[in-house]
């Protein structure tokens, strides 16, 4: 193992993509999500029954870097726009995501969201969402090493004996959801890739998108007079063998908020402490959360998991006598 350790040593990088890339494409690999962030961060794509609940038309748009300073070269861009319309009398949206591993893989996916709006009852509130969407999937084979090309004097230098019958491939998904809204509380479940679409490259029937079974709640209580309110909030995820939950509070004051969580990702071995602030500016609102590994995180992760910035904007007024219902979401 020493002998092979040195070289490796050299091409950190290209180490990193290769596990990457053999985790995702190529073995038996129950493939996982890039993590969009919390439920909040990402709401029409996290479930499409938040699609329209916030009132008026919203576009956010977030940028997610992941182990910055490394030269790996892996993030996230999201944007989504939704609002609510009275003729579907519910919510319409749409949301873009491009997850780049590298100069290696690239993760394109665009869809459609809708929610219906119910009233069930004086207090209880409960929308129904639907989302298709097409992902589209790509690697540059140029910038993959692979197992059987190391040399263990010389490193990558070898020929591969690996064979694919495709480099990119689009592939449908469809996902849905439920959020229930009763005064101060609010909760939400959803299913995404109910179609578990395949996305291997080499015919491997393993590759297949899991499906992902993921909840969220939150409530909002005020502290003293109209300006200080807590949030707590938790949200959690199921998808393969990865089981993912975090817990917190958004702690806001007028147009400021501050934000404390804890995240823990059973199968995956992270640990992660995320803090952030949160400003609105009339009808803008920025956002900034840094992710962290505590001293007390086991593995080789480095300190730095990765940061987000989000840009909230409002863009179209909604009638509000002809909303149902509305919620006021936490503000990380």
């Amino acid at each position: 193992m020493q002998v092979l350790y040195l070289p490796i040593m050299k091409h950190p990088g290209k180490i990193l993509l290769l596990l990457v890339f053999r985790i995702i494409v190529l073995q038996d690999c129950k493939t996982q999500d890039i993590e969009p962030g919390s439920p909040y961060n990402a709401p029409v794509l996290f479930n499409p029954a938040m699609t329209g609940s916030h009132l008026n038309g919203l576009m956010v748009l977030s940028y997610r870097d992941f182990y910055p300073g490394n030269n790996f070269n892996i993030g996230s861009i999201y944007m989504s726009y939704d609002s609510y319309f009275e003729p579907v009398h519910g919510g319409l949206g749409l949301y873009l995501i491009e997850n780049r591993l590298g100069n290696v893989l690239n993760d394109l996916r665009t869809g459609f969201t809708y929610a219906y709006h119910l009233r069930a009852s004086r207090d209880l509130y409960i929308n129904a969402g639907f989302m298709a969407s097409l992902i589209h999937y790509g690697v540059n084979m140029n910038e993959i090493v692979f197992p059987d090309q190391i040399d263990r004097l010389l490193g990558p230098v070898l020929q591969t004996g690996e064979s694919f019958t495709r480099v990119s491939r689009t592939v449908f998904d469809t996902g849905v959801g439920f959020l229930f809204n009763f005064r101060e509380y609010h909760a939400g479940i959803s299913v995404n890739h109910l179609a578990s679409p395949d996305l291997s490259l080499n015919g491997n029937s393993d590759g297949r998108l899991r499906r992902r079974y993921s909840v969220h709640g939150s409530a909002r209580f005020p502290l003293a007079g109209e300006k200080l309110h807590l949030a707590p909030l938790v949200y959690s995820s199921l998808q393969a063998n990865i089981f993912s939950i975090a817990g917190g509070i958004s702690l806001e004051y007028s147009v400021l908020a501050l934000n404390l969580q804890l995240h823990h990702s059973r199968g995956a071995g992270i640990n992660a402490i995320q803090t952030g602030i949160h400003l609105d500016i009339n009808r803008i609102g920025v956002s900034y959360n840094y992710f962290f590994s505590p001293v007390i995180s086991s593995g080789n992760l480095p300190v730095t998991l990765n940061n987000q910035v989000t840009l909230y904007i409002g863009l179209n007024n909604v009638d509000k006598s002809t909303v149902i219902n509305t919620i006021n979401y936490p503000k990380l």
